[in-house]
């Protein structure tokens, strides 16, 4: 059987969708979309100076969730409300949040920290 270049790309857009609508395939959040902004906003809300530099100091999503979620204070619960705001925001995934949250930029979290003093 033979696919032409337009029944491919449409059959990988599919397959594509499918995926991420199962949670299977996560993406991070491009700086300046709603998603983006809206988590710096609840981080600048939420988050104590403790937080903050846990955050900063993960580099990914599952250590910055294994991290906070071991300490049970503060920290837990400011997360586990970002992470309820940003899936009844925007329907997404916690992991991705975590995983959103670890790759902040440091200058942003930084700015995020000296406000919090």
């Amino acid at each position: 059987m033979k696919l032409s270049k337009r029944q491919l790309k449409r059959i990988i857009r599919e397959e594509y969708s499918r995926l991420k609508r199962r949670g299977l395939i996560r993406e991070y959040m491009q700086p300046g979309s709603d998603e983006f902004m809206t988590l710096k906003d609840l981080m600048d809300e939420y988050c104590s100076a403790p937080t903050i530099q846990l955050i900063m100091d993960c580099d990914k999503g599952s250590e910055l969730k294994a991290r906070a979620f071991r300490q049970e204070n503060d920290t837990m619960f400011e997360i586990q409300d970002i992470i309820a705001d940003m899936r009844e925001m925007f329907g997404m995934d916690p992991d991705v949040t975590l995983d959103s949250m670890a790759a902040f930029d440091y200058n942003i979290l930084n700015r995020i920290l000296e406000d919090s003093y």
